[in-house]
């Protein structure tokens, strides 16, 4: 199941996330979920060889964590295509 996260008002994270396997941020990520949405500077939370998060990167990154982080600066990201 992926959990589609969103920003909510709170101050630094007192744990780390969540660990996970990869991290990709993108520009653009479009979901495959029926919606399509398009997530502007947005990011992938991979674990297991799963999605286990998308959303806006600055709450991926809250949310989880991982050694591999990989920024795909500027461009488009279309997690499970």
């Amino acid at each position: 199941m992926v959990k589609a996260l969103t920003a909510t008002a709170c101050g630094p994270a007192a744990t780390p996330g969540i660990p996970v396997d990869w991290i990709l941020s993108a520009r653009y990520v479009v979901s495959q979920a029926p919606d399509r949405r398009i997530i502007e500077n947005g990011a992938v939370a991979v674990a297991e060889g799963r999605i286990v998060g998308v959303g806006r990167s600055a709450v991926i990154l809250d949310s989880y964590s991982s050694d591999n982080v990989l920024d795909a600066e500027g461009r488009v990201v279309c997690p499970g295509f």
